[in-house]
């Protein structure tokens, strides 16, 4: 016994304990049995000795006594000593038997499970008890059991799933102490990590942030633990606020320790076991913690066979070694998957390992992963069994993140198990789904949350909120294996009889249905979650509805009748191992599946692919890359949906991309013969829903009732660099002018409008000597823009998209700017911008790129490059597609522009020298020109007047191509006459 402890004893053996006068008894008891219990056994049964010398003398002496009893017995000896408490608890005073009988619960819970714990509590009224302590007995009789009294009240609350006393017990709580007493950060940081427990990761995030300078010690350390827990869970482990949590928490465990600050023994052990856990979450933590582990020469080590001992550490060590062999290849993985799984089930047999309900789940979560991921199906029997007990247990506890996973986790052995239990399989993945959504409204949009989080918390959900569309797509892929004909024939005309048939047709189309409304549904939402990064940035609940068996039908039958005659949608979804394309009309609906085998996942495998094509995507030529050329086209546009087109005589061809697809040129992929762009007038629309709306629009009527004025964007040229050997040349210091092409720009712009009944009304607006801001004033203010500036890929390879405009010191546009301009009365917009065409998509970062800013800006389409153009033939480009827009929508005059340019670009640039030189170092071709149309279709400019002059005037212009056409080719043969006779 130390010498503090036997002073202790000392000062109350010297005390007078007759009734009646003992001032101060029920503290010195407290105080005497903190002190033993945190020396041991030997401390403990010193304790009994003494107490049991007073026994009988005070109802008070008589509960600790029997408290120090229970601490020593032996497990055969345990209802007995609970019942000698419960006994000397019916006449101790109040306070004593809130202390005394809390902490019997606490050892009652460490042996048997929080379960017993919580009814011995609700038997002894601590919650009444707790109730009537005043804030100034509080502070008065403040000690370690006091605080210890309230925090497993309310952790043993929170762990059998009571919130509603829970709450109670932490209004209550939060009135006993000022906010920055140590009891007080106890409390608030119990209440923290029960916002964990029930996935409110939030809520614990804010409970933490005012107290973050207050607290200390163990108390610092079990702050930081929270905080790195609840970013872990919402998917920031990666983040720098993760890894700076975590230094700071593993610096604080060699820190001095401060006794006012310090937490129980076992909490401690607790905390570091819990750090230990979440330090091996991500990669950039297990950096962290390996650095400071070496850099630390006397680093405080665990006590030996702790593992061993305390199963929360056990289960720590467990998923730290799954996460490695998850990194190992073919049968080093699965031998030491399998060990993790042997270990784990040493682990479970354990009689303490059922102790702490949140380990427990955990533990017999991993067990079932791990049975599932080594394919034992002779056990699944047992593991579903499990998931049972478990899923129980979730639910009477109130663990939603926890049900959510055993429901996730029970869908994928079903659908692995037995094929006829993939119904079942859909079940448990759809309330997979519910309760993932749960979390998602939970920390989304509440006070304090970001987008960052929001979004990461997306990702990390993501596996569970694909669920179910993998299922249906597993199912699907089955039905194709078993009938290939539904993947190499199209299903033709629609008929809605198909879908009652018990047939392989039947059963095809209504999973394409199904499928479709996922696809829909999950568009829309990327959707959403662009516009709130345009505009503010800030995150805001979502709303998702996992699809029904009739809900389908109605979504595309709704979407196929908004289309017109001879509109033809090709829709994209890209999940777990499947591409699934969906082509739709009037009187056609079709839909084709892609399993991909080699790859983890299809996004992965798109990804490596486009990677791959990067020059051909760019503009170069298809020769080299024919290989993966091909792949793409059979991955996108397998022939079965080819022929679909065909059959349905599409003209104008609506594209829903989705995830990387984006970055797919698509005017390059070949029909037939011809590329698309050849075939069809093509469009790209975020979801389904606008590319139907996009062909009824409802908005201001298409054609204006007087001459629209054209805002032509100007902006600087790159500012020249400065000649080797002469720095300061006044060319490097000189202010940049409009980029060389401007006014080329505007003399083809003028001529396209025509000079007869012309099409607009040009004005040049300063994009060099104006500021950004003035320049988007001038946007507004126009009903067309076409914008000729320098710009940077919009978004695609992960580079940030850019135009360059104005005079400010960071001279740029960027897309969240646009939506200062405004520009709601803006038809069109044409970008001659290099590669602003482009947009990214990623589930958590959507839809990102100028053609989406520009239509949430208020424009109604947007045509950019998806290439890099060369200043000298963007002058030709433009003239020949204002030639067209006077008497065509401009979705088809950009098709007709393209086609000119590929059919007689030799002819078109032969008059301009610096042209011909873009021309030939281009390859001598226009076949790779590729420019995006984004937004609403049909939108015609000008009167009557100005298109039939429009119409006869772009004849004549073809005719002169044609004829010029083939004057050079007669000239080049007679050329060719001369050198042969020349050569003999």
């Amino acid at each position: 016994m130390n010498e503090g402890l036997r002073t202790a004893f000392e000062r109350f053996a010297a005390r007078p304990h007759a009734p009646g006068a003992l001032p101060g008894l029920e503290a010195s008891l407290d105080a005497l049995y903190t002190l033993a219990s945190n020396e041991g056994a030997a401390a403990l049964h010193a304790l009994e000795t003494l107490l049991a010398d007073y026994a009988g003398r005070h109802p008070a002496i008589d509960a600790w006594l029997a408290l120090a009893r229970l601490c020593l017995s032996e497990t055969e000896e345990k209802a007995l000593a609970l019942s000698s408490v419960d006994g000397a608890l019916d006449g101790a005073p109040p306070f004593t038997r809130l202390l005394v009988g809390t902490e019997a619960a606490r050892l009652v819970s460490l042996s048997e499970g929080s379960a017993p714990a919580w009814r011995r509590l609700l038997t002894l009224r601590v919650e009444a008890a707790l109730t009537a302590v005043s804030p100034l007995t509080a502070l008065q009789r403040d000690s370690t059991l006091l605080v210890q009294a309230v925090c497993t009240t309310l952790d043993l609350a929170a762990q059998n799933g009571a919130f509603s006393t829970h709450e109670r017990l932490a209004t209550t709580a939060a009135s006993l102490w000022p906010a920055d007493h140590p009891s007080a950060l106890r409390v608030t940081l119990s209440l923290a990590n029960t916002a964990i427990l029930r996935g409110r990761y939030q809520e614990a995030l804010r409970r933490i942030h005012p107290v973050e300078g207050m607290a200390r010690g163990d108390l610092r350390a079990l702050l930081l633990c929270t905080r790195l827990h609840a970013l872990i869970a919402l998917g920031r482990g990666s983040d720098e606020g993760a890894t700076q949590a975590l230094r700071a928490l593993l610096q604080a465990r060699r820190a001095a320790p401060e006794p006012e600050y310090e937490l129980p023994e076992e909490e401690r052990s607790a905390l570091w076991a819990r750090a230990e856990r979440l330090s091996s979450f991500t990669r950039e933590l297990r950096d962290v913690a390996e650095e400071l582990e070496e850099s630390t020469a006397a680093r405080e080590a665990p006590p030996a066979g702790s593992a061993d001992e305390d199963p929360t550490a056990g289960l720590s060590d467990l998923l730290r070694r799954e996460q490695e062999a998850k990194g190992y290849k073919n049968e080093r993985r699965a031998r030491a998957l399998l060990q993790v799984l042997n270990d784990a089930e040493d682990l479970m047999v354990r009689p303490d390992a059922a102790s702490l309900p949140e380990v427990w789940i955990r533990l017999r979560l991993l067990w079932c992963r791990l049975v599932v991921d080594l394919g034992l199906h002779e056990i699944f029997d047992g593991c579903e069994q499990m998931l049972v007990d478990v899923l129980d247990d979730t639910c009477r506890l109130g663990l939603a993140p926890l049900e959510m996973l055993a429901h996730d986790q029970r869908a994928v052995l079903r659908s692995r198990r037995n094929p006829a239990d993939w119904p079942g399989a859909l079940l448990d993945s759809s309330a997979a789904v519910n309760l993932a959504i749960q979390q998602i409204a939970e920390n989304a949009g509440a006070a304090g949350s970001d987008l960052g989080s929001e979004r990461a918390l997306l990702e990390s959900l993501l596996p569970v909120l694909d669920r179910v569309i993998d299922l249906h797509a597993e199912g699907a892929a089955r039905v194709g294996a078993r009938h290939p004909e539904l993947l190499d024939r199209p299903l033709g005309k629609l008929d809605a009889r198909w879908l009652d048939e018990d047939s392989a047709r039947g059963t095809w189309l209504r999973f394409g249905l199904i499928l479709h409304a996922y696809a829909e549904q999950t568009q829309r939402l990327a959707l959403e979650e662009a516009r709130r990064a345009y505009a503010d940035g800030r995150a805001a609940p979502r709303r998702f509805a996992v699809a029904s068996a009739e809900e389908p039908a109605i979504v595309a039958d709704t979407l196929r009748a908004a289309l017109r005659p001879g509109d033809g949608v090709l829709q994209y979804l890209v999940v777990s191992r499947y591409i699934l394309v969906f082509a739709y009309g009037r009187e056609l609906f079709d839909w084709y599946i892609s399993v991909i085998e080699e790859e983890d996942s299809a996004e992965k495998a798109v990804e490596d692919l486009l990677h791959a094509l990067r020059p051909w995507i760019q503009g170069g030529a298809a020769p080299e890359h024919t290989v993966h050329v091909g792949k793409l086209q059979a991955l996108l546009l397998p022939g079965k949906i080819a022929a679909a087109l065909d059959a349905a005589r599409v003209q104008h061809l609506r594209i829903v991309p989705h995830a990387a697809l984006y970055r797919v040129p698509f005017g390059r992929l070949a029909l037939g013969p011809a590329s698309l762009v050849e075939r069809f007038s093509l469009s790209l629309h975020p979801t389904g829903q606008l590319a139907a709306a996009s062909a009824t629009s409802t908005r201001a009527a298409a054609r204006p009732q007087r001459r629209s004025l054209l805002g032509y964007v100007v902006g600087p040229e790159n500012e020249p660099a400065a000649r080797a050997g002469d720095p300061g040349d006044s060319l490097a210091l000189a202010a940049p002018g409009p980029v060389r092409c401007a006014d080329l720009e505007e003399q083809a712009l003028r001529r396209g409008a025509g000079a007869v009944a012309p099409l607009v009304e040009v004005s040049r607006i300063d994009g060099v000597t104006s500021s950004l801001d003035q320049v988007l004033a001038g946007m507004a203010a126009c009903g067309l823009l076409h914008v000729t500036c320098h710009g940077s890929e919009g978004g695609a390879h992960d580079q940030q998209p850019s135009m360059k405009l104005g005079n400010d010191e960071r001279a740029g546009l960027e897309p969240r700017a646009l939506l200062k301009a405004k520009l709601d009365g803006c038809a069109l917009v044409f970008l001659q911008s290099c590669s602003t065409g482009w947009m990214e998509h990623k589930r958590t970062n959507p839809v990102q790129g100028f053609p989406q800013a520009f239509c949430e800006a208020g424009a109604r389409a947007v045509i950019a490059p998806l290439i890099k153009v060369p200043q000298a033939l963007a002058p030709i480009f433009t003239g020949v597609f204002y030639r067209a827009l006077r008497f065509l929508p401009a979705e088809r005059a950009l098709q007709r522009a393209l086609s000119v340019l590929r059919a007689h670009g030799s002819v078109l640039v032969a008059s301009e020298p610096e042209a011909q030189e873009a021309w030939d170092e281009h390859g001598s071709t226009m076949d790779n020109f590729e420019y995006r149309y984004t937004g609403e279709t049909g939108i015609t400019l000008g009167g009557l007047a100005s298109r039939c002059v429009g119409r006869v005037s772009f004849a004549l212009f073809e005719w002169r191509l044609r004829r010029a056409g083939r004057m050079a080719l007669t000239r080049d043969r007679e050329l060719r006459v001369l050198d042969e006779g020349v050569v003999r």
